[in-house]
């Protein structure tokens, strides 16, 4: 009987030692919340046009795959705006995006991989003289592309830390007339282990 005792006592001093000692240091997985600040543009064969800073927001989550390589999926609302005199639209996206990363040095990570983008919804606005009439459009096209990233990683506590990083969103999709979308994105925000 003592030596069950004795056992349960050790195994239970020993799991305590293993949590206690490595949770601090690293986490299997991470999840970030993130602001999504993006620079849509429109590139076809006659040039391309750019857009308007579309403000969304959303989550990733990344899965360590080793020390330095991890892979990541996320769901961000993603606002693509253009505005030409007094016309204005707003596409509006769920983009998932999904990369292998690698922590090239303990803050900086590159990654690469792709997206799908999910048409949920657009809006309009004209305005002409002072006068401004606003609307609905239909839901955008959906989207696919590559993407690559570089971003910095700053921790601030065992398990949290500051996200900065920047992607590039290279669409494969014709969305029309051999259109293809070409995204400069900033995310920012915070990350912390799970």
């Amino acid at each position: 009987m003592n030596l069950i005792k004795i056992s349960l006592l050790t195994l239970v001093l020993a799991l305590t030692g293993l949590v206690t000692n490595s949770a601090p240091a690293h986490a299997f997985a991470k999840l970030a919340v993130v602001g999504d600040f993006n620079f849509p543009k429109l590139s076809n064969n006659s040039g391309s046009s750019s857009g308007d800073l579309g403000v969304g927001a959303g989550a990733l989550l990344e899965f360590d795959t080793s020390m330095i390589t991890a892979f990541e999926i996320g769901a961000l609302y993603h606002p693509r705006k253009f505005s030409a005199g007094g016309f204005s639209n707003t596409s509006k996206y769920i983009l998932v995006p999904v990369q292998f990363r690698v922590h090239i040095v303990p803050m900086v990570v590159v990654g690469a991989g792709g997206y799908f983008a999910k048409g949920i919804g657009s809006s309009a606005s004209l305005s002409f003289g002072g006068v401004t009439a606003n609307g609905s459009g239909g839901t955008p096209d959906n989207d696919y592309g590559l993407m690559a990233s570089a971003g910095l990683d700053l921790p601030l506590a065992p398990l949290f830390s500051l996200v900065l990083e920047g992607r590039y969103l290279l669409g494969l999709k014709d969305v029309g007339n051999s259109t293809h979308w070409r995204d400069t994105q900033v995310l920012a925000g915070v990350r912390f282990g799970i």
